[in-house]
């Protein structure tokens, strides 16, 4: 009974094992399917086209606030639990120290005080001088040896040096003045205000932290969000192809990045005329960073909830029109030279 037990049961192990690893085998070679990516890669609406990287802005463009003076912040007035608040042009954004520049406005001050007593003092000794002057010419008139030719040019020139003071008097106290002036302006430039009507978009500044000038970083971002613009990087690749297509009437539109199937148009504003590196990367591994770009403003066309400031997108601009007329161009009439 072993003995057929064990010349039927092995080889029938022996197979079951030999089709168990030809199917492991098997199984382990075939390819998996790629996975589909997360996100949908962005696709044009246009037959013909011309993309681009694009980055919304503020329709002021982003502007980085700093500080004219360096010093220690004593106040900031939007703090970073309000950012995204409006504000005006003029309001208050955050205070450098100033005690050192009220503490000299109040010596300039004590200064301008001492030279208008100089002054009044400078005028009280002509006003002296003059009468004493005047007396002793009519003393001579009258008697002409009852005072010397040396005594009268030394009441004269006592009078002469009475006016040259108030003249130095006078001038202290301008100088004086302007001190005070630049110090007092001074004293309002430790006041940052907000340039413009609009959003703050950032705060980067603490009350305490020391900022310089120029600043490490912008300390607060703002900018008009009335309206959104969309700054396109053009490749320089396609800028021979694409340039004459930078005008209003033609269509472009844009994508968030993340949702592809979220479209909004685009009105042409304006081109900056200047080629720069490039400087918004994409992280595409065959992106090249040597790359220079032309940039071209758009403004979003209607209002956008889902659009901020500093969000990627990617901008399609509709070439198909160009396109045709270049393909249904009828060739030149041949020259007179031409036809001999």
């Amino acid at each position: 009974m072993n003995a057929r037990l064990t010349k039927y049961l092995l080889p029938l192990l022996a197979a079951v094992a030999l089709v168990f690893s030809v199917y492991h085998v098997v199984r382990s070679q075939q390819t998996a399917p790629k996975p589909p990516p997360p996100v949908e890669p962005p696709r044009t609406p246009f037959g013909h086209t011309v993309a681009g990287a694009g980055i919304v802005e503020a329709e002021t463009e982003n502007i980085s606030i700093g500080s004219a003076l360096p010093g220690v912040v004593l106040d900031v007035y939007v703090p970073v639990e309000k950012v995204g608040q409006r504000v005006e042009a003029g309001d208050k954004l955050f205070l450098v120290d100033t005690r050192a520049l009220l503490a000299l406005l109040k010596y300039q001050q004590a200064n301008l005080a001492a030279a208008k007593a100089q002054l009044e003092l400078n005028e009280a000794t002509l006003r002296l001088a003059k009468v004493t002057n005047s007396r002793f010419k009519n003393l001579s008139k009258e008697n002409s040896g009852a005072v010397s030719e040396m005594q009268l040019d030394q009441y004269k020139a006592q009078e002469d040096q009475a006016e040259a003071n108030i003249d130095l008097a006078r001038a202290a106290i301008g100088q004086a003045e302007a001190q005070i002036g630049q110090t007092k302006t001074d004293i309002d430039r430790s006041l940052v205000r907000a340039p413009v009507e609009g959003k703050v978009l950032q705060v980067n500044v603490r009350p305490g932290e020391y900022v310089g000038t120029p600043p490490s970083q912008a300390l607060i971002v703002l900018g008009s969000v009335h309206n959104l613009n969309v700054r396109v990087d053009i490749d320089e690749n396609d800028i021979p192809r694409a340039y004459s297509y930078f005008k209003a009437g033609v269509r472009a539109f844009a994508s968030p990045r993340g949702d592809p199937s979220k479209k909004f148009p685009l009105r042409f504003e304006r081109v900056e005329p200047y080629v720069i590196p490039k400087k918004s990367l994409t992280g595409d591994n065959t992106e090249r960073v040597d790359t220079r770009v032309l940039q071209v403003i758009y403004q979003v066309d209607r209002d956008e909830p889902g659009l901020f400031v500093g969000m990627q997108v990617d901008v399609f601009l509709d070439t198909a029109d160009g396109e045709k007329t270049d393909s249904t161009e009828k060739p030149a009439a041949p020259t007179e030279k031409e036809k001999s």
